[in-house]
């Protein structure tokens, strides 16, 4: 009875112990691919790419960005409006400041009166030293101008004539002299020569020998 039971025993004990083995290799093969999963490290997905600096991109970047000129414009300049040259020369302006008549201290006084149409007139009232050379007052018809800054008086005619004689050997018939400055009452000169002299000159009432006396309209002027 009982030999007659074993073998269906025996083959189920077979068919567990397969089965245990089986499962062992089973879990052997799930453990060992684990471990190798693990091991490998996070699985990572693909790399995105840089975008890359192209010319396009390049152009579209500085497009939006304003562009800084290392040399700024430069400003155009200003013009002045040129000086206009007056149109009265230094010259003129001297003549129009020396017409008048202006009285000076030298070996007695003298008074000169210089007219706009450029004649001129002079009294010489010597002192007592200047007549024992010369003879006395004269009178003096002269001309006068002024070019590059210097004064010039030419004698024209005069009397006494062997006074004004012998004034002009002494003297000569021209004198010249440089402006050195003028106001409105005043002119310091100085004599153009081998010896410059200075000269002071003031503004100055008419002589009385000039004037011609209220009370005689007729009497006329002592003329050279």
């Amino acid at each position: 009875m009982d030999n007659a039971t074993s073998p269906p025993s025996r083959t189920r004990s077979v068919i567990v112990a397969a089965g245990i083995v089986l499962l062992v290799l089973a879990l052997l093969r799930w453990n060992a691919g684990s471990g190798s999963s693990t091991n490998a490290g996070p699985v990572r997905g693909p790399v995105a790419q840089e975008p890359s600096v192209g010319p396009s991109l390049v152009a579209k970047l500085t497009a939006d960005k304003p562009v800084l000129n290392a040399h700024p414009p430069v400003a155009a300049p200003v013009e002045t409006p040129a000086v206009q040259p007056s149109s009265v020369s230094r010259d003129e302006q001297l003549r129009q400041e020396l017409i008048g008549v202006w009285t000076h201290l030298d070996n007695g006084q003298q008074w000169i009166e210089n007219r706009p149409d450029g004649t001129a007139r002079m009294f010489i009232q010597l002192s007592f030293l200047a007549t024992l050379l010369y003879g006395g007052d004269m009178h003096l018809e002269l001309h006068w101008d002024v070019k590059d800054g210097v004064l010039s008086h030419t004698i024209t005619a005069g009397t006494p004539a062997e006074n004004v004689a012998k004034l002009t050997k002494d003297y000569g018939t021209s004198r010249t002299y440089k402006i050195l400055e003028t106001s409105a009452q005043s002119m310091k000169l100085e004599s153009v020569s081998t010896t410059p002299e200075k000269e002071d000159w003031t503004r100055s009432p008419l002589p009385a020998i000039w004037v011609v006396p209220s009370n005689s309209a007729n009497t006329a002027i002592p003329q050279p």
